[in-house]
């Protein structure tokens, strides 16, 4: 979809980024930023001009009511910490959800399962019963994702705290603002 400078534009800003803050310059960090790297803007830069990424839910639409039952018949299995069958297969998601809801106070599954009301796929209440579940923090996972990272929980913690306690104001404040230019 970016052009082949605005790639390089996107590289430079995000390499910039990372080097300004001292705190990247630990290996789990750093690898971390190689592998996204990698996948989400060189990968692109080597594929032959000719040939288009496609994705595939722009082809075929996801009905979880037929994709559950026909990946289980394929011999999938979910995660063992989660009911979830959206986003499991990915080890930072845990910690991803978790930040979220510490943030904002909702997560991706609150998104997804909104989106599937909004589609007649799902009613408000069955919405609500998973969320109600999925909302649990997956904690050995996040702890194990952590300890690789090698960051406490109780930091992590404090840090969204922090984060959340600077955020917050601005996003009260620019409400507001919206709600008086009516």
């Amino acid at each position: 979809m970016y052009s082949f400078v605005d790639r390089v534009k996107l590289s430079f800003l995000f390499g910039w980024e990372f080097l300004k803050n001292p705190n990247n310059f630990h290996w789990s960090v750093f690898r971390e930023y190689v592998s996204g790297a990698f996948v989400y803007f060189f990968e692109s830069l080597l594929k032959p001009w000719d040939v288009d990424t496609l994705g595939f839910y722009d082809y075929v639409y996801w009905r979880e009511d037929e994709v559950i039952p026909t990946v289980k018949e394929l011999g999938w299995a979910g995660a063992s910490d989660t009911e979830a069958t959206w986003r499991i297969d990915d080890a930072a998601y845990p910690l991803i959800d978790y930040i979220y809801l510490k943030l904002v106070g909702f997560n991706e599954f609150d998104e997804f399962y909104s989106k599937l009301i909004r589609e007649g796929q799902i009613s408000r209440e069955e919405a609500f019963k998973r969320c109600m579940v999925e909302h649990a923090p997956r904690i050995p996972s996040i702890m194990k994702l952590l300890e690789e990272l090698e960051v406490s929980k109780e930091k992590l913690d404090n840090v969204l705290e922090r984060y959340r306690a600077k955020l917050l104001p601005k996003i009260l404040k620019n409400n507001r603002n919206r709600a008086f230019r009516r």
